[in-house]
């Protein structure tokens, strides 16, 4: 990501969920002196059915004065949205397209050569975990930049947040840091925003044990694993270190678990954090195995918002 212009794609449709990605990005941490590209997909879905030309006049008629509803509402969206970002300070541009949304936000990001994706979703339902999957998961898997799924929490439906989403409490974010090249580009992106004094950052090391009877007793008793321990913790002295922090309070933990996914899980929720970073490897076939197992399901039950960094 590049942190000086930064340009930013916020993909919206109107839901509750994509509001809390507008509040999210008036709060986040992230540099002004960049574009947001506000953009909202009519489903082609959605007006599925016979062919127009097997339609009746009277028929056509009324899907032609659908989809002109349609627009016309997907520009009134736009303008709102548009309005609150640029008070925010952020110079904005709409657009809207017709299609598949997950297609159309993947080939707006890399037609707009954005930095960033940003959308929202629920979180915790069956529901919203299938919509997580036929959009927000393919349009993470699929983007050649990082993603930003904001989720919304439960205090955010209960309490709700002020006009410009502001919480009342600084910002917590978990680091996830694996030792691979793309957790260490996380943690340069991380220190390089600008967050407030009082927000808080959690560099989590999982170390994975192995999961057979008494087997993890014997791995955490090995001068191998020991030293891998020396090794982890020498990584994160060096991330919390970065220079560039503008926030005091970074600090480290190092776990080791036999689940990986549901102990970064557990320290969301221990740690109360609002945001979880990742580093996103890519799309290689390795990759893809590793986002089956680990990143696409903390992406998929984490109760916070979820930043995944290429």
């Amino acid at each position: 990501i590049r942190q000086s212009k930064m340009k930013i794609l916020l993909a919206t449709d109107g839901s509750p969920c994509a509001h809390a990605a507008v509040e999210s990005m008036e709060r986040f941490p992230f540099p002004r002196d960049g574009k947001a590209s506000v953009l909202t997909v009519i489903n082609r879905d959605d007006f599925k059915g016979k062919e127009e030309k097997q339609l009746s006049k009277e028929q056509r008629k009324v899907l032609r004065k659908t989809r002109e509803m349609v627009q016309k509402e997907s520009d009134k969206l736009l303008a709102v949205k548009a309005d609150r970002l640029k008070k925010a300070g952020w110079v904005v541009t709409t657009e809207v397209r017709d299609g598949h949304p997950a297609e159309e936000i993947v080939n707006a990001a890399q037609e707009l050569d954005v930095d960033l994706i940003v959308m929202g979703c629920h979180g915790l339902s069956a529901i919203d975990r299938l919509f997580l999957g036929s959009i927000s998961d393919a349009v993470l898997q699929r983007a050649h930049c990082s993603v930003l799924i904001v989720k919304m929490m439960d205090t955010q439906t209960q309490a709700g947040t002020d006009a410009g989403g502001d919480s009342e409490h600084p910002l917590h974010v978990l680091l996830s840091h694996d030792g691979s090249d793309a957790a260490t580009k996380a943690v340069s992106f991380c220190a390089s925003l600008p967050f407030d004094k009082a927000d808080q950052v959690t560099v989590l090391r999982v170390l994975p044990l192995i999961g057979l009877y008494h087997q993890d007793i014997q791995q955490r008793l090995s001068g191998i694993w020991q030293q891998k321990k020396k090794n982890a913790k020498k990584e994160l002295k060096r991330a919390t270190s970065e220079p560039n922090w503008t926030t005091p309070l970074v600090s480290a933990k190092v776990r080791e678990s036999s689940e990986v996914s549901q102990a970064i899980l557990n320290a969301i929720s221990e740690l109360d954090a609002d945001l979880l970073v990742l580093g996103y490897k890519g799309k290689g076939e390795m990759e893809k195995i590793l986002a089956g197992s680990i990143t696409a399901g903390i992406v998929h039950h984490a109760p916070c918002s979820i930043l995944a960094v290429r």
